[in-house]
């Protein structure tokens, strides 16, 4: 019974800070749909003069000007804490707005820095609940260029993986 003391406070630990987590979600105000438009426009991203911040009066993003071309390729690059994932969030209209405006022509998808690994193989890690189309999952494979860990794990993409990815190294 000792052995499962460390373990049983460890989860009451985690449960502690993921009750705190929701309880700060589920009582932050709503966020304002009007502050990003989707209007037509020459460029696909446009911000204008813009000012953020996460919350309260203190602002994290300040006199932003952006504009990308529709049909560009554009990277957001800068060391850690120098706003990238602010942002691509004042983007997603996921900050407040203080000043400024935000106009998206088309749709925006994010992949967040955090995967989310389930515990099963890699195919259904891959597939995702989703019935195998074998050409679709090689062509998946192939551009995430996953031929050569899928050699080096012992089972290829049957391989299960842990939970959170346990087996898995970071670049995997």
């Amino acid at each position: 019974y000792l052995l499962t003391v460390p373990i049983t406070i460890n989860f009451l630990m985690m449960a502690w800070v993921s009750l705190k987590r929701l309880n700060k979600f589920m009582n932050s105000k709503e966020l304002d749909p009007t502050n990003v438009t989707k209007d037509l426009s020459e460029h696909s991203l446009l911000i204008n003069n813009g000012d953020f911040s996460w919350s309260g009066n203190e602002l994290t993003l300040k006199n932003i000007n952006l504009a990308v071309k529709k049909g560009s390729l554009t990277a957001v690059v800068g060391v850690v804490g120098s706003g990238k994932s602010s942002l691509i969030s004042a983007l997603l209209g996921e900050m407040e707005k203080h000043s400024g405006d935000v106009n998206v022509d088309g749709s925006i998808a994010l992949v967040s820095q955090l995967p989310w690994i389930q515990n099963a193989t890699l195919m259904d890690n891959v597939l995702f609940g989703r019935k195998l189309n074998k050409e679709v999952y090689d062509k998946v494979i192939y551009s995430c260029a996953l031929l050569s860990d899928l050699a080096m794990l012992p089972a290829g993409d049957q391989t299960e993986i842990g939970e959170k990815g346990i087996n898995l190294s970071g670049g995997q």
